[in-house]
């Protein structure tokens, strides 16, 4: 029997005692919740105890159940696969007008795939096991990146000041822009997150500095035994000295100095333009693991106002590069349209 119940219908401990994961932390929901007004539910198996978390959407872009926006993906216990399917099941009933959409760890070709719906997005996520350093491999590349850093005097420094945050989301708008011709989450979001986390003890900014600038800067999460690096941003004109792979090399020595038992270097998407992302991430020693967003959509589903929207939002957000607007700016309008980018 699968249950619907508001979140908070379960103490926290009945969540932390069964999931290990940041997306599922009590902190990354009040965060997503502040920033977006997101309510959470839980789908609960009483037969099995195993439960996903989902959050109902219903705006301009249409009716969605999500587990969960702007999340890399939903935890899964392996050993209860079967679970999903049933909570799958019990949603397509109890939200009849709505697409489900499930962001898994789980493979497309997964044996329960196919009891979860079509596969519309397929990424990765990669992990260092530094509790297990001989099982990381390291490329020869990657070494020599990190010996030009060091050679040409990039310097590493952890920060923990919301001064280091702004720097870091100034480096972030402008690599948005430059790079991918889109807008960050908006700076409320990046600041909730300083203040579920980092003032906590729970995470840091870790800076690359070149000649006294800040040159790659990365939001480190952690969560238990694993740290996180859910944001990086970096300055393109300065690549060339490679602060990226010092950055990362530090991250792992802090790893280890935490006794922690893994790095996630997060989600990169699987088309060609991230194949240099997913190869960088491997040369310092990820491991890849799938990750599969599924989705099922009733037959009687309009999906004309989402893609309406999309072009609209895509329209806007050209707008917006194209003016170059200021990181104030942005910031401000991204408030109000990020929530339909979920």
């Amino acid at each position: 029997m699968v249950k619907i119940l508001p979140y908070n219908e379960l103490p926290t401990s009945f969540y932390e005692d069964r999931v290990d994961n940041l997306f599922y932390s009590t902190a990354w929901l009040q965060v997503l919740q502040q920033t977006y007004g997101y309510k959470w539910f839980t789908a609960l198996d009483t037969n099995t105890d195993q439960f996903i978390l989902f959050t109902v959407i219903d705006n301009l872009a249409g009716k969605k159940v999500m587990s969960l926006p702007f999340s890399d993906y939903t935890p899964i216990n392996a050993n209860y696969r079967e679970s999903l399917v049933t909570i799958a099941e019990t949603l397509r009933r109890q939200y009849p007008e709505h697409q489900i959409i499930f962001k898994t760890e789980l493979a497309a070709d997964d044996p329960i795939a196919s009891s979860l719906g079509t596969p519309t997005r397929h990424a990765y996520y990669h992990r260092i096991p530094v509790a297990e350093p001989k099982k990381i491999e390291v490329s020869s590349s990657f070494r020599r990146g990190v010996k030009k850093a060091e050679k040409g005097e990039v310097t590493t420094k952890i920060c923990t000041d919301e001064a280091s945050l702004r720097t870091f989301y100034k480096i972030y708008h402008q690599l948005r822009f430059q790079k991918f011709s889109s807008i960050p989450q908006p700076y409320a979001f990046f600041r909730s997150i300083y203040q579920a986390f980092i003032v906590l003890g729970n995470g840091f900014i870790l800076d690359a500095r070149w000649q006294g600038e800040v040159v790659a800067s990365a939001i480190i999460l952690q969560h238990r035994n694993t740290l996180y690096y859910k944001f990086g941003s970096s300055n393109p004109t300065a690549l060339e000295h490679r602060p990226n792979n010092l950055l990362f090399y530090r991250l792992t020595e802090i790893a280890m100095e935490k006794k922690c038992s893994a790095i996630d270097l997060g989600l990169s998407g699987a088309g060609a333009s991230y194949e240099g992302l997913v190869r960088f991430k491997e040369s310092m020693g990820g491991v890849r693991h799938p990750i599969t967003y599924f989705t099922s959509t009733p037959d009687n589903y309009d999906e004309r106002p989402e893609k309406e929207l999309k072009a609209t939002l895509s329209s806007i957000t050209k707008t917006m590069v194209g003016q170059q607007l200021s990181v104030e700016a942005t910031s401000e309008l991204s408030a109000t349209l990020y929530p339909y980018f979920a």
